[in-house]
């Protein structure tokens, strides 16, 4: 949590994460009475409705959300994060950064860190990392669109 205080020091907002986002609101069919059908419905018509869209443009559902946050927000970077030892959650990441290098301008950092093992954290090398991001995003907004 210090480094998302880090981040906030230095002018820096985050407007969503990616690991436990549960999706957009989805009402099922309300003639549904069951709890476990009910919920079940929904997710499978947001994973549907999510596919579809990303079918169109980049082919992979979890980047096209990303991507539809990037326009709604107008982000102007985008911090990943890798960890080593909850690799459920971030597997894939690489892939999707570089599939949204094609696909947006923003600048992107990727961190990598592990959440149980600590020895090889170094929080100086991390806020350099951090600090070098924000002096690339702060450049990026006042170049010239391309």
């Amino acid at each position: 949590m210090d480094l998302l205080s880090y981040f906030e020091n230095l002018g820096a907002v985050f407007v969503m994460e990616t690991a436990y986002y549960p999706g957009t609101p989805f009402e099922p069919e309300a003639t549904i009475d069951d709890p476990l059908e009910f919920l079940v419905n929904g997710w499978y018509h947001r994973a549907t409705e999510m596919h579809n869209k990303a079918r169109q443009e980049c082919g992979h559902p979890q980047i096209q959300r990303i991507l539809e946050f990037v326009r709604e927000y107008q982000i102007d970077g985008i911090v990943m994060h890798g960890s080593r030892s909850c690799r459920a959650t971030t597997i894939g990441q690489i892939f999707y950064k570089n599939v949204l290098l094609e696909q947006v301008t923003v600048p992107i950092l990727f961190l990598e860190s592990d959440i149980i093992d600590t020895r090889d954290y170094s929080e100086a090398q991390l806020k350099a990392q951090i600090d070098a991001f924000v002096e690339t995003v702060a450049a990026a907004k006042e170049a010239p669109p391309r």
